[in-house]
């Protein structure tokens, strides 16, 4: 309702602009109370954008989307994706090591117990893996290099295809690895002119992993299977004789089964990864040595 007096306010009214008195009252609504809308897009790559309505551009942005308020308002956000929001997705490939220290075990315990003469150490007994990981992520686009979503919980398949070492170092360094016809002897070398500082046996294979994993933010854990096929092997024994150094080294397979398979198990806390490996099948060929499952526990590191 508009009220004059005279004539001639009447006349200045219709001077003026109606259309922009309204936009300058919207205007003045927004400055006291403003909300912004912030539209997330994330296009086929899972490289994720974001706009908002004070800025007409749209640039990367790479970390999670939270509910934003501003000083006197609240952010209204709205997500599309060019899928749908739940979807495999493959990750990176990164290179994987894993080193940690092995043992084995017979009947539940390590030949250690008994002093057997195959008892190994754990320290020296390395366990070393190299390689090439992915992770086919259910769920939640944004994940790190080390597997934590940005955001909510993802469930996460971890893979990797790698070239793994085991070498279990003798408790007694005077243990000689033979390969009979009736199968494997653990010897004892009791020449009193040789000092001995070293026994072990060392075994290859090529592997591949398949671990199911649950992973937040700040914590991983996951559990599956791995498979492999023997590469090769031999036992290196070192000593001293007359002063002089010497070294025995003799390859073959010394009745080692041809494949492996067992469970892994790994626990991360940020960008370190515990992991724990159990042989399922036994290490020897039935009836050709001792039943020994091997186990190993270590450290798995990721590069980009």
């Amino acid at each position: 309702m508009l009220i004059t007096k005279e004539n001639a306010e009447l006349e200045d009214l219709l001077q003026y602009d109606f259309n922009k008195m309204i936009n300058d009252i919207v205007k003045f609504r927004k400055s006291a109370n403003p909300e912004i809308e912030v539209i997330q897009i994330e296009d086929k790559d899972g490289v994720i954008y974001r706009q908002s309505s004070y800025d007409s551009t749209a640039a990367p942005y790479d970390e999670p989307l939270p509910e934003h308020r501003s000083r006197n308002g609240k952010v209204k956000v709205k997500q599309f994706r060019s899928h749908r929001k739940k979807r495999r997705v493959w990750g990176d490939l990164s290179l994987l090591f894993d080193i940690g220290m092995n043992n084995w075990l017979e009947d539940g315990s390590f030949p250690n117990d008994e002093d057997k003469q195959y008892s190994v150490k754990n320290w020296g007994s390395w366990q070393v893996a190299l390689g090439y990981g992915g992770d086919v992520v259910f769920g939640n686009r944004c994940i790190s290099k080390f597997g934590d979503p940005c955001g909510s919980t993802a469930f996460i398949l971890r893979t990797g295809l790698d070239v793994m070492w085991y070498n279990f170092k003798f408790l007694d360094p005077a243990t000689y690895v033979v390969k009979g016809d009736e199968g494997i002897a653990f010897n004892k070398d009791l020449s009193p002119e040789k000092s001995f500082k070293k026994s072990k046996l060392t075994a290859s294979y090529l592997n591949f992993r398949l671990v199911p994993t649950l992973s937040t933010r700040y914590f991983r854990f996951g559990v599956g299977a791995y498979g492999g096929v023997l590469l090769g092997s031999h036992t290196k024994v070192v000593y001293k004789e007359d002063g002089d150094k010497g070294r025995d080294k003799n390859r073959g397979n010394f009745y080692l089964n041809s494949w492996r398979y067992g469970l892994r198990t790994e626990i991360g806390f940020g960008s370190l990864l515990l992991y724990a490996n159990y042989d399922l099948n036994p290490l020897f060929r039935k009836g050709k040595g001792p039943e020994l499952h091997a186990v190993s526990v270590g450290v798995s590191l990721f590069f980009d």
